[in-house]
């Protein structure tokens, strides 16, 4: 080490002055960088990542807060809300309106049973969600996969709540 040491000194005293100079702005401008490089910018970006994040969070928990609201309304109004008409006639009104083409609908007693082929997951949940709303119950569902992103096949049974 002391050897280094020594081999520096010695090439750092033949240079001329102007050139001790220069390799000290160098070197500077060099330390100067990779501090910056390796410990400033890391540090920026990161707090500008978790600034990015905790923006997010806040615009989810506003979000949430208000459907929350919307729930509870809802909650309150729907409360009472029966369905009008027969159960199979509601079931397939209410299944055109939220674009579920159910392959086959049977009446079974006092329920209806309900089978899809190629289904979107999303809207089936709207779907139930709204029966659910005009008292109508899924009291048996059984529902499997498609190969297509987002797509179900099976079978539902409701009926009046």
């Amino acid at each position: 080490m002391n050897e280094l040491v020594n081999t520096l000194q010695q090439r750092w005293n033949q240079l001329a002055k102007r050139e001790q100079q220069l390799v000290g702005f160098g070197g500077s401008a060099l330390l100067i960088t990779l501090l910056y490089l390796l410990i400033i910018e890391p540090l920026v970006l990161g707090v500008s990542q978790l600034e990015n994040k905790v923006e997010k969070q806040q615009r989810l928990k506003v979000w949430m807060e208000q459907s929350a609201l919307e729930v509870k309304a809802l909650q309150q109004n729907g409360a009472g809300a029966t369905h009008s008409g027969s159960l199979l006639q509601m079931v397939s009104s209410s299944s055109r309106r939220f674009k579920v083409r159910p392959n086959r609908v049977e009446p079974q007693g006092q329920a209806v049973q309900v089978w899809l082929e190629d289904a979107i997951f999303d809207d089936v949940l709207r779907w139930l969600d709204h029966l659910a709303s005009t008292g109508i119950q899924v009291n048996g569902m059984s529902l499997n996969r498609e190969e297509a992103s987002g797509r179900v096949r099976g079978r539902i049974k409701l009926q009046a709540g």
